[in-house]
């Protein structure tokens, strides 16, 4: 409640006035006593307290000048408004010296992890203070808000009040962020902090001169792809181009992604044979699994190809795939791959009959291996094939045309024949050759094996799941789930094995057989995958939210794990449905310093720790009073 108005002439008179014409307006002050007014917009309180200090600092005071003001005001988030308010009423030179101030303060142990600094120096650029000021004064306080951890904080929306990413204006800072974020993204950088770097830029520049800027810094890897992808500078033009391109999505090929998801993420919309080659080779060896497109597109096509080998719908889209495979696409040069895929795989569009004899679903087989070949896919498609079918005579009618359909043949049909043999599925295994073979002896055995054989290859289960990289794990996932909707269909009773401890799995094996198990082995499940889950939080293992959201509420998951997690846990409020463990000052030091490989949840959390450290400074109050703010005015 204040009465600034009291004791002067027609102060009264004034008061009303000001509230006549702000009642209309914002309702800012209100009357409840005669004669006594009380502010209803806090803003308005910033303002005044902006302009008293304004109105009393010493120009050449020590402790109370303006600068020496502004630079207690700027330490404290609570009087952030009143700050903003305090350098609009800076001439030009003092507005220079903004970003001196921010250095020094940033030097102060209070003040260094936490991002109130450089969430200040935006609000301020957007506030237009800096409008007339050389191009160079406004790029030190877009770098300083940028530089370091700046642009992960300023992308997960910690340096904007509303928790958007932070966004520069026409105005205020884009031409110069648009500066800082290229220079960012043509020097190293973790991966973290080149996605939001890429990500920040694409909002801040032209597609167009983007695109043409990323392709002058072509580098034939998954690195420069994925940040064409984050830019939306995906798309090629020309032959020459697009033959780099290819390269690029080939070399993309890492164990924790295909260079096709990629593509998928950038939006790629092109047709050109060389790149979509690579992409059916990276389809076929599992990318079909975790890739979720229409078929809106090139690449959307071949996706849906695939999925019609496996007896699937498109995933969840609602979209059911080209109406003509001959009129959607039209062959040209170096234009024809996708429209032969989809001619050679219409026929399967139709699903063979429940009771169609053995020669359709073989002569359906020979058509997914000649244009699939001998593929994680076509494995799948083999391990697809209803009880119905005669394998022994399926494998007959292919053994000369097609001699790598038939060995698949024949060990599909073995491994459905020595169901309970565990010797036998343990000698597959050692003679296993090469990945392809590997992985699809570890999906047959969880797929097809009875649970007494689990039991006993419970060893080999562990090996075989531990090998696989985590892009092919998460095709495995992907496999037994969609197997699992099939009538081939079994589930285990798991439930007393691990409850009595007759049996251990690792958390990558756990995890598969979770999607195999029953639901009353789902608590055991649980149980033991408490103790390993960090097994599946390693990058290129996919969105694990949902994982940690069961295991969070049986046992408190320590910070110190979700270290590196940033890309299995992104954001979306799951961190509340979790227990988490206590963030150390130390640890929430390290988040704040490397917040590209932390969750993002886990980096609010850390600004909490941090904002602690905040509250012990002293108050404005006594600082004013200490330093003589106002003693003019005694």
């Amino acid at each position: 409640m204040i009465r600034h108005l009291a004791g002067r002439e027609k102060g009264q008179e004034l008061a009303a006035q000001l509230f006549a014409a702000m009642e209309g307006r914002v309702l800012c002050l209100v009357e409840r006593t005669p004669g006594y007014f009380q502010f209803e917009v806090q803003s308005l309180r910033e303002y005044f307290a902006a302009a008293y200090v304004n109105q009393y600092a010493d120009p050449r005071g020590v402790g109370n000048s303006r600068v020496d003001c502004f630079d207690a005001l700027l330490a404290r988030p609570y009087w952030l408004n009143t700050c903003r308010f305090f350098v609009g009423m800076f001439t030009k030179i003092e507005v220079r010296g903004i970003e001196r101030s921010l250095r020094e303060l940033e030097a102060e142990p209070e003040l260094k992890l936490h991002p109130h600094l450089r969430l200040t120096a935006g609000r301020v650029l957007d506030d237009r203070a800096y409008q007339g000021q050389p191009s160079d004064t406004i790029r030190k306080v877009v770098d300083f808000i940028l530089d370091g951890s700046g642009v992960v904080l300023a992308e997960d929306g910690f340096l904007e009040e509303t928790g958007r990413p932070l966004t520069f204006a026409e105005d205020a800072g884009r031409n110069q962020a648009v500066v800082h974020l290229k220079a960012r993204l043509a020097s190293p950088a973790a991966n973290g902090t080149r996605q939001a770097a890429a990500r920040m830029l694409r909002r801040h520049g032209d597609r167009a001169d983007l695109t043409k800027w990323w392709w002058s810094k072509f580098q034939p890897s998954g690195d420069w792809l994925e940040t064409a992808a984050d830019l939306g500078a995906i798309a090629a033009f020309g032959a020459e181009q697009e033959g780099k391109l290819a390269n690029a999505v080939s070399n993309a090929d890492g164990d924790t992604r295909w260079g096709v998801e990629l593509l998928a993420r950038g939006g790629y919309a092109g047709n050109a044979d060389d790149v979509l080659a690579v992409c059916k080779e990276q389809i076929g060896d599992g990318a079909v699994d975790v890739l979720s497109l229409d078929a809106s597109t090139p690449l959307g096509k071949l996706v849906w190809a695939a999925r019609a080998v496996l007896l699937r719908h498109p995933r969840e889209s609602g979209n059911a795939g080209p109406s003509s495979a001959r009129t959607r696409i039209r062959s040209a040069a170096g234009r024809k791959l996708v429209a032969d895929v989809l001619t050679a795989m219409e026929p399967l569009r139709a699903l063979p009959a429940h009771n169609a004899d053995t020669k359709v679903w073989v002569d359906r087989l020979a058509q997914v291996v000649q244009v699939w070949g001998d593929s994680w896919l076509t494995r799948q498609a083999v391990g697809l094939l209803p009880s119905s079918v005669d394998l022994a005579a399926a494998e007959r009618t292919v053994a000369n045309s097609a001699p790598r359909l038939a060995s698949a043949l024949s060990r599909e049909m073995r491994a459905r024949e020595h169901r309970s043999d565990a010797d036998w599925w343990r000698s597959q295994g050692e003679c296993a050759n090469g990945v392809l073979d590997r992985r699809v002896w570890l999906l047959s055995v969880l797929t097809i094996v009875r649970l007494p054989v689990i039991v006993q290859l419970s060893t080999e289960i562990d090996v075989a799941s531990a090998a696989l990289v985590p892009k092919h794990y998460r095709a495995m996932e992907q496999a037994i789930a969609s197997f699992m909707k099939s009538p081939l269909a079994r589930q285990l009773v798991l439930h007393d094995p691990l409850r009595r401890g007759l049996v251990s799995f690792s958390g990558r094996s756990l995890g598969l057989l979770s999607l195999v198990a029953t639901d009353s082995s789902s608590e055991q499940l649980a149980r033991k995958s408490a103790t390993a889950y960090v097994e599946l939080l390693e990058p290129g293992m996919g969105d694990r939210r949902q994982m940690l959201r069961a295991l969070g509420q049986r046992k408190t998951v320590r910070i110190s794990d979700l270290r590196g997690t940033r890309e299995t846990l992104p954001d979306g409020a799951w961190a509340g449905e979790v227990k988490l463990g206590a963030i150390t000052a130390a640890t929430a030091k390290d988040v704040l310093q490397h917040p590209e490989v932390w969750p993002s949840e886990i980096v609010e959390k850390a600004i909490q720790v941090e904002a602690n450290r905040l509250s012990g400074l002293p108050p404005i109050a006594r600082t004013a009073k200490e330093n003589g703010w106002f003693r003019s005015s005694e």
